[in-house]
């Protein structure tokens, strides 16, 4: 097995922090009759990145990871959250439509709102992509060809 390169850091105060503050930017969006869409999408794939990454971190926090999990762990990880943003949005349109209750014309349409669910493949492999671009960037940053006992930062 190689060696660790990458340590996944534990949950602390600061994760908690940044996750009650993005609930708050959610609630904010909540209150507004914005209707614009890539702001709903990226508050979406947010509230997906901010679950996963606070359920990773409070379960594999600490382990270390050679050079082909970390790779694979990033991908799988951006699979996941690719994934997770398409029910997160869904989510976000739901509470949105309830909360407001416009009976004529809702703030998102049905037909706007279940349209989302086929983008649900190409948010996976967007993901994936995403997540293995960021790890292949993490490595090339972070390690030094030179120094046989380099590790990435946690």
């Amino acid at each position: 097995m190689s060696k660790p390169i990458f340590t996944i850091p534990s949950r602390n105060e600061r994760h908690i922090y940044w996750a009650v503050f993005y609930g708050v930017i959610i609630l904010i969006w909540l209150s507004t009759e914005s209707t614009y869409m890539p702001l709903t999408v990226l508050l979406g794939a947010g509230l997906a990145f901010g679950v996963l990454m606070l359920a990773i971190l409070y379960r594999f926090g600490g382990i270390s990871l050679s050079l082909q999990q970390f790779l694979i762990g990033a991908s799988l990880f951006g699979a996941l959250v690719g994934a997770m943003a398409v029910p997160s949005t869904f989510l976000l349109m739901l509470f949105k439509n309830v909360q407001h209750s416009h009976y004529y014309a809702p703030d998102f349409p049905n037909t706007t709102i279940l349209d989302l669910w086929q983008r649900l493949p190409f948010w996976t492999v967007a993901g994936t992509l995403l997540g293995l671009g960021w790890a292949l960037w993490i490595i090339a940053t972070y390690i030094d060809r030179e120094d046989e006992n380099a590790s990435i930062p946690s």
